[in-house]
This record gives C-alpha cells, sequence and structure tokens, in this order.
C-alpha cells in the first residue's frame, strides 16, 4: 500500500486541511472510494497541492482506478516537477502492470513547459512586448521623419518577438493519460472510422486538438488518431489558488 502524505495544506481555511485528513484516515481505514471522495473534493474546491494529488493517485490506484491513479501522479509533477513520492507511485504501477505504460517521448519535457511559472513568465513577456510595440509605434509616429525608420525597424522587431512567444505557447503540447480500460484509437473522428490501434488505462499522450467530442493524439510509438474524448482526461489543470 503506498504511503500517504499527512502534512497539512498550506491553503487557506481549516475546512480544506480537515477533507486532507479526512482522506488520510478514510485511506488508512482502508475506506479508499472514501477517501477518493475526500481529495476530490479538494479538487473541485480549487485547491492545487501536488501532495493532494499524490494522495488521490494513491487512493485510485488502490481502488483499482489505474487510468485514474496516473493522471494524478501527473498532476501532481505538472504542479511540481521532480516530484519523488508521485515518480515512485508511477515505479509502482509500473512493477505490477502487465503492460508498459505509453510515454510518448519528449512527455515529460511538455509537461515542464507547462509548469506554472513558464506559462506566467510567456505571459508577462509577451504583455511586456505587445505595450513596447505600441509604445514605440505611437513614438515612431510623432518622432521627426529622419529618425522614423529606426523606430518602425524596432516596431517590426518587436512585433516579430511577440508572434514568436504566442505561437511557442500555442505549440507546446498538452497532455493527458486515458482513464477506460481500453479506448480504441482510430483514424478519424467517428467511431466508424478504421481502428489503428488500442490504447490502456494509464497511457499518456500528447493531445493535438478536438472536436465533437473527440481529440487527436500522438501516441508512444508516434501514431497520430482520434479517441473519445471522454475517456481521456488533460493533465494540465489551472494551478492558482
Amino acid at each position: 500500500m503506498n504511503l500517504l502524505l499527512l502534512t497539512v495544506l498550506c491553503v487557506s481555511g481549516t475546512v480544506y486541511d480537515d477533507f486532507f485528513q479526512q482522506g488520510n484516515r478514510a485511506y488508512q481505514e482502508n475506506r479508499v472510494e472514501d477517501a477518493v471522495v475526500a481529495y476530490e473534493q479538494l479538487v473541485t474546491a480549487g485547491v492545487r497541492e501536488a501532495a493532494v494529488f499524490y494522495n488521490l493517485g494513491a487512493a485510485h490506484f488502490q481502488a483499482g482506478h489505474v487510468g485514474l491513479a496516473v493522471l494524478n501522479y501527473e498532476r501532481a509533477l505538472d504542479h511540481t516537477p521532480g516530484y519523488t513520492p508521485a515518480l515512485r507511485g508511477l515505479a509502482a504501477i509500473s512493477a505490477v502492470s502487465s503492460r508498459p505504460l505509453g510515454l510518448p517521448e519528449g512527455y515529460r519535457a511538455a509537461l515542464k513547459g507547462n509548469t506554472t511559472g513558464s506559462r506566467l513568465a510567456f505571459r508577462v513577456v509577451a504583455l511586456v512586448l505587445w505595450w513596447a510595440v505600441w509604445g514605440i509605434l505611437a513614438v515612431a509616429l510623432w518622432c521627426p521623419p529622419r529618425h522614423r525608420h529606426y523606430r518602425l525597424a524596432l516596431f517590426i522587431g518587436l512585433l516579430t518577438a511577440v508572434v514568436a512567444i504566442v505561437v511557442v505557447m500555442r505549440r507546446t503540447p498538452d497532455s493527458g493519460v486515458v482513464v477506460a480500460e481500453e479506448l480504441p484509437l482510430r483514424y478519424g473522428p467517428d467511431a466508424r472510422d478504421m481502428l489503428r490501434d488500442v490504447l490502456h488505462a494509464g497511457d499518456r499522450v500528447a493531445l493535438e486538438t478536438s472536436a465533437h467530442g473527440w481529440t487527436r493524439v500522438e501516441t508512444e510509438s508516434g501514431q497520430r488518431g482520434w479517441v473519445e474524448s471522454t475517456y481521456l482526461l488533460p493533465v494540465a489543470l489551472s494551478f492558482s489558488n
């Protein structure tokens, strides 16, 4: 049985701590479904702590929900990259799994690039550059003609930088985890499309695009196809409390 983290949460209000301790007690008394409910209430309430995701993953693992266990261990790692308890939890699942859990090349790097700090940094830099672009444009329009071409060159350079940052942010792949026991991977977004492969609970994939209840993904082997979105949950959540 995985060891739960028994720390007190550093969040606003003792109600959150109460739910956390309720979940811990339920888990220790082998009432894992009750533990899942308690931890889920914290997540639903907006608590974003690696310890909560880890404990929720451990409870799901003991309840036999492999996909949801992997998902929450990955969310703990998304919140706190390199989080040791979550890495150990994933290793424990792999040790008892009858098949390797899918892990696309570059998945961990993509997840690291999606952490709160990097997302916030991108937004701040883009915002500063955006206002700088318009400030320089205003100066360029009002400055003497003989200096105007320098301002326009700087304006074009900053605008290019803003566009590049936006493109990088949009191209940073999201990550998802299969939560169904088996999930057909199809060539198109329709249950009548030809079957390409079958994914399994706990497989991690790169999310590319979604449409009408289907999501296009890339698998560990580099295959691209469509799966039903209901059975595939994204790792990334908003980590602002």
